[in-house]
């Protein structure tokens, strides 16, 4: 099962000579992996695991963006600023992509705690 983009033994490496460099997603190439997802999608096809060329939807763009996130705290056990390079690079472009609000559970329980507090501090 090859990479897709990144690797000199990626699909991108092989078919089209560029190539994510580094090993893994991490906070810095994060952005580089969305340049390469949009590209995929404006173009309408990507490769699988398989180097195989497949057609690119929205919903397959939006899969593979809300998976760096995953795929960046498993490669760096930095969670914070992962969810900062996350929120930067690829939350705006998910949201255009979708045209609908995306909230995490994370982010759900802060907004609960946040109202919490303030229910607390009124009374």
């Amino acid at each position: 099962m090859a990479n897709i983009y990144q690797g000199r033994d990626s699909c991108y490496a092989r078919k089209e000579k560029t190539y994510i460099t580094g090993s893994g997603v991490t906070q810095r190439n994060m952005a580089t992996f969305v340049r390469f997802i949009l590209r995929d999608l404006r173009r309408g096809w990507t490769y699988d695991h398989s180097c195989r060329k497949i057609k690119m939807t929205k919903k397959l763009a939006i899969k593979r963006l809300v998976y760096l996130l995953a795929l960046c705290k498993k490669h760096t056990d930095d969670d914070e600023a992962c969810e900062r390079a996350y929120d930067r690079h690829v939350t705006p472009v998910v949201l255009r992509l979708s045209g609908k609000g995306i909230a995490r559970k994370k982010e759900k329980k802060k907004a609960k705690k946040a109202k919490a507090k303030a229910k607390a501090k009124a009374r």
